[in-house]
């Protein structure tokens, strides 16, 4: 089960890396690009239920936010923000993950949320959301609850 265990989050670590660098590269077309990505964190939701089926849900976040971000969650303990308060129009406040490289990891980020994939079949559960941060306006990526750190009031 370990070697199975590792795999499956080296697989989860490549699809993300693969989405982070598909995200800011040159693009062909918007609908080509969304495509790409849709594929990629389909291809994360197939391999996090792979996950769940392993260890559970709860086990499974923390392992793929663990694995994620790995020198920030060093000896601190995972917060999840409950998925029932989030919805569209929201600006939360969010930490990148360690294969987005962040010059300053403990950086909250800040964004609004566009839409919700919420208990998606083969998809873990994240928000699409655009960039509110000087410099960065309208760029939009996909954020992990996991990585939600609070919620604008």
């Amino acid at each position: 089960m370990e070697t199975e265990l590792r795999q499956l989050l080296r697989k989860i670590e490549e699809e993300y890396e693969a989405a982070y660098s598909g995200m800011y590269a040159f693009s062909s077309g918007t609908s080509r690009h969304e495509l790409f990505m849709n594929a990629k964190m389909e291809n994360v939701g197939r391999y996090g239920v792979e996950l769940t089926k392993l260890v559970g849900e709860e086990e499974a976040a923390r392992l793929i936010v663990q694995k994620n971000d790995k020198d920030y969650m060093k000896g601190k303990e995972v917060r999840m923000i409950k998925k029932a308060t989030l919805r569209a129009g929201l600006i939360i406040s969010y930490r990148l993950l360690p294969h987005h490289r962040p010059t300053h990891p403990e950086k909250e980020w800040h964004g609004k949320i566009l839409r919700l994939h919420m208990n998606e079949p083969g998809l873990f559960d994240n928000a699409v959301v655009e960039s509110i941060e000087p410099g960065c306006e309208s760029l939009v990526e996909f954020v992990m609850i996991s990585q939600i750190v609070s919620i604008e009031p």
